[in-house]
């Protein structure tokens, strides 16, 4: 749940490979990074905004072209934390997330796609398929929240 303490860890553990997110936490922006993220749940809580995940369905198997756009995706995270590049995503489904959002009793409903991919060594990661460049991006910004953006809240990879 992002709205917890360890929010912030929960987020960037689906959305990371294991050792970017040890690159990541051992850097010194790393507690910045989470400041910043804590610091927009803090405005959210302030401005009364409730996220709440109304469905998730499976929208079906990715294609082998999806399967190399994830692996490109992790391979250019692996470069970018430069640590081990050699990637391999062999299976993995893409997900249609309904959310219920409520900010000040102004009430929208959101739809938004996610790949759920099986990267070898790291386990089952999430990949945001609406636009948005990554979780920590959107989530260390939440002070400009835009109703296209989302959480993990309550799932269970």
């Amino acid at each position: 749940n992002v709205f917890k303490k360890n929010g912030f860890k929960s987020v960037t553990k689906v959305t990371m490979l294991d050792d970017a997110y040890k690159e990541l936490k051992s850097d010194d922006d790393f507690d910045d990074a989470k400041d910043n993220f804590n610091d927009g749940i803090e405005e959210l809580k302030d401005n009364d905004c409730k996220i709440k995940v109304k469905s998730v369905k499976k929208a079906g198997k990715l294609n082998k072209k999806e399967l190399k756009a994830a692996k490109t995706y992790f391979k250019d995270q692996a470069e970018d934390y430069d640590v081990d590049d050699d990637i391999t995503v062999k299976k993995g489904y893409e997900y249609k997330v309904k959310v219920k959002v409520n900010v000040d009793g102004d009430k929208s409903t959101e739809t938004f796609k996610i790949w759920v991919v099986k990267v070898k060594g790291n386990g089952w990661k999430v990949i945001d398929k609406s636009g948005m460049s990554s979780a920590i991006t959107m989530l260390g910004g939440l002070s400009n929240l835009d109703m296209d953006d989302f959480d993990f809240d309550d799932f269970d990879f």
